[in-house]
Parts: structure tokens; C-alpha cells; sequence
């Protein structure tokens, strides 16, 4: 999908031989191939300096994950006071099954490098609303939608809706604030337009510009998805032995996309602090986001997904699950949010004791039904 178009692309670089190529008696725009990611500033900087030039793409994406372990780091060191816990968090997300393991998608990867830089911008913005913050605000989101797909982008977009709504409503930003950061966003599409306008032009023209359809509900989240965060070896058994009911229960999401295991330690604080919030769940506005996402992700198994679905933008993207890959880096941030306020060792370690005491009895049923029935 990206090598066979790729030497079109650096051709376009090279000689500035624009990247129009005919298929099939059909033109096809080779910018509007979005994936390719060949007008972001990174991508014809390697081109620049790398002589191999089959292994650019993998180039991209590898600085982009160094940034985004970087960025997870930045993040993370001033509001987690625990630097084992920091560092058992970057390396669970950084080495999560979703993320290491998409490497057929590697365009997902990189635009996830920008979020935790964007969130730190939000937050100094709501601090101190400098010039130079919302610049650099701009910059990120220009860059991040370079990196092309748009999906991911898309997700990530709702989320900082959600996320800045909630802070308005419970007046931690004013409404001036609030809409400045959203010109600012308006702004980093403008200039992203030279991308954007050709893959809206070529999406015009093929089954993207169509609102809808059920086949927009492939990958939707099913209990086979919500077992792999506690249980990453049951979705594949069932794939392997179960296959003719696979889809039946899944919606056909791959075992790569599919699988979001992101460790067992993440998933006990973040369980931790949940206990710990109780009541005030509903104010805080990365578990809103979450839960939002987490519904978003049913697809087809959600009933307001069925006439999202006939919206412009909601109804154009498929695969549903995706939007887990932005819950696993939520899950992150809501513990970082609630580390100083809730993170006490004593409780954290009577807590981890029982929910290992539940976790191996569930482990135990499921040997003994598996046994039982022969499996």
C-alpha cells in the first residue's frame, strides 16, 4: 500500500515532478494519498539525507515514536511524583500490543507522537494563555494533520472537544480562552489545506463520500475487544479454534487492531483511582472523554452510533475500534491527572491484592470451563 507509491513521491521531492500518476485509465492524485505523508516537513528532511530510500517510511515513524515516548515523558514527570510508576507507565504505552504491532498502519503511530506535546500546550494555555503557547499549539495540530489518514486526527479532535467543553462548563477556562484555542485549530487547517484539499477531492470520487452504511460497523468493539485488556491470549485462541464464529462475535476487528492489552499494572491504578473518585467521576474530563470513545468504539453495538453514523465525518470513517487506541493513551493520562490527588501506596497495595485475588479465579474459571467442555 505505501512502498508501490512511495518512488512517486520521492520522484515529487527530488525533481518536483508532481505526483500524478494514471491507473487504470483513472487519475490518481498521489497527495491525496494522505498515508503517504508527503508533504509533512519531517518526511522530505529524511528524503534529504537518507540514500535508502525504501526504508523512509519506517524512518518517519521511528523518530516520530522516540518523540512520543519523549512527549509521554515531559508529560508525565510533572505531575506523577513516583519515577518507577513514570517510567512502568511510558514503557506499558510506548510497548502496548496496539501500537508495536500496527506496523500495517504506521501513519496511526506517528500522529499519536503529537498528543501528549498538544495536551501540554493546552495545559500551559489554560495556565498562561502566552503568544508563543498558542503558536506552538498551531504548529502541533498543522503537523499532526500532515501526517495524513485523518482518522486518528478526527478521534483525537473530538476528544480535545470534549475535553475543552468540559473545562468551560465547569469554568477552569473562559469562553475567550475557549475560543481562541479553537481558531487556533482552524488555523493549523488552513495551512494544512495543500493536503487536505486533494484527499477531500479524491474522496469525492470514491466510497468516501458516501454518508453511512453498515459497512461502516466492521471492527466494532465486542466482549471479545473488552477480554483483551485482562486476558490478551483469549481473542487469538478464539480466532485460531473458533474461526467460523469469529466474526459472529466480533465484527471481524484483526488481531492486530483488535488487541488492546496495555498491561496489568496500568490497568489496576487506573481501576484504583476510579474506586477513589467515586461521585466525582463525572466531572472529570478525561474519563468523559473516555467513556465517550469507549461508546464510540461499540460501533454498531451502540444505539447512538446508528445515527451518528448518518452524520458527515462520523459516518465516513470505518472500523470503529480504533478509537480505542486514544482510550489506551487516556488511560494514561487520567492516571497521571489523578496521581498526587489519590496515589497513596498503602491503598494501592491492599487494592492490587484484590484484584489479583478476582483476576486468578477468573483465570482458574476459564481453565476449567475450557477443560470441561474439551477445548
Amino acid at each position: 500500500q505505501l512502498i508501490q507509491t512511495q518512488k512517486y513521491i520521492i520522484d515529487f521531492i527530488d525533481n518536483l515532478n508532481y505526483p500524478f500518476v494514471f491507473n487504470l485509465a483513472n487519475g490518481f492524485d498521489l497527495i491525496a494519498d494522505s498515508p503517504q505523508s508527503v508533504l509533512h516537513p519531517l518526511y522530505v528532511v529524511i528524503n534529504f539525507f537518507l540514500d535508502d530510500k525504501i526504508i523512509l517510511q519506517s524512518i518517519f515513524v521511528k523518530i516520530h515514536m522516540f518523540f512520543f515516548i519523549l512527549g509521554l515523558y515531559f508529560y508525565l514527570k510533572d505531575k506523577i511524583n513516583n519515577n518507577i510508576i513514570s517510567i512502568i507507565l511510558i514503557f506499558s504505552i510506548s510497548n502496548s500490543m496496539a501500537f508495536t504491532e500496527n506496523i500495517s498502519h504506521p501513519f496511526f503511530i506517528s500522529v499519536y507522537c503529537y498528543f501528549p506535546f498538544i495536551l501540554i500546550m493546552v495545559d500551559k494555555i489554560i495556565l498562561n494563555s502566552k503568544r508563543l503557547e498558542f503558536i506552538f499549539f498551531t504548529l502541533l495540530l498543522t503537523l499532526m494533520l500532515l501526517v495524513g489518514h485523518f482518522q486518528h486526527q478526527f478521534i483525537f479532535l473530538c476528544f480535545l472537544m470534549v475535553y475543552l467543553v468540559q473545562k468551560l462548563i465547569v469554568k477552569k477556562i473562559n469562553f475567550r480562552k475557549f475560543i481562541d484555542i479553537i481558531f487556533c485549530i482552524m488555523i493549523s487547517f488552513i495551512i494544512a489545506l495543500p493536503q487536505l484539499l486533494p484527499v477531500f477531492d479524491l474522496m469525492l470520487t470514491g466510497e468516501r463520500s458516501n454518508i453511512g452504511g453498515i459497512g461502516r460497523f466492521s471492527q466494532s468493539l465486542s466482549g471479545l475487544g473488552i477480554t483483551g485488556y485482562l486476558f490478551p491470549g483469549f481473542n487469538l485462541t478464539f480466532f485460531k479454534y473458533f474461526q467460523d464464529h469469529y466474526n459472529l462475535f466480533s465484527t471481524a476487528p484483526s488481531l492486530v487492531e483488535g488487541l488492546h492489552y496495555i498491561g496489568i499494572l496500568p490497568l489496576v491504578i487506573f481501576s484504583f483511582f476510579l474506586t477513589k473518585i467515586n461521585k466525582d467521576l463525572f466531572k472529570d474530563a478525561i474519563f468523559i472523554s473516555i467513556i465517550f470513545l469507549f461508546l464510540r468504539a461499540l460501533g454498531i453495538f451502540f444505539i447512538l452510533n446508528l445515527f451518528l453514523n448518518y452524520l458527515p465525518l462520523f459516518g465516513q470513517f470505518r472500523a470503529p475500534i480504533r478509537n480505542l487506541y486514544l482510550v489506551d493513551f487516556l488511560i494514561f493520562i487520567f492516571i497521571a491527572i489523578n496521581f498526587k490527588k489519590y496515589f497513596l501506596i498503602s491503598d494501592l497495595r491492599n487494592f492490587v491484592y484484590k484484584f489479583y485475588k478476582y483476576y486468578i479465579f477468573l483465570i482458574l474459571s476459564i481453565f476449567l470451563i475450557a477443560m470441561f467442555f474439551g477445548f
